[in-house]
């Protein structure tokens, strides 16, 4: 089988993989938004400003990032059984290829 992670052992890989990719991205933002606004001939007034917008702009950005990456990985499960649906057409023994987390949560929906 492609995948027999149990589901506690994806959800840690999915956690663990939404936060790499916001750490990395908070890093390249403070690093890059930094050296710009350094390099910047501004006041101490207007560089305060100018971080605390920069500061706004983070949280509004990593909000729809972290958005993003959950989103995407909660709706892949659903996604492959629409695919696996049309696969099965064109190949019977789709289920074999499934994994089993993903037949084991298919039949607790049904109540099987």
């Amino acid at each position: 089988m492609l995948n027999e992670e149990k589901p506690t052992e994806q959800a840690f890989w999915v956690a663990l993989k939404v936060a790499l990719y916001y750490g990395l991205f908070g890093a390249v933002w403070i690093i890059g938004t930094d050296l710009l606004v350094t390099n910047l001939p501004l006041s101490p007034g207007q560089m305060q400003r100018i971080q605390s917008i920069k500061g706004i702009i983070f949280v509004l950005l990593s909000l729809f990032v972290v958005f993003f990456l959950l989103e995407r990985k909660a709706n892949r499960p659903r996604r492959y059984r629409r695919n696996s649906r049309r696969n099965n057409e064109k190949d019977p023994d789709y289920l074999r290829t499934c994994p089993e987390w993903l037949t084991s949560v298919k039949m607790t929906e049904t109540g099987q």
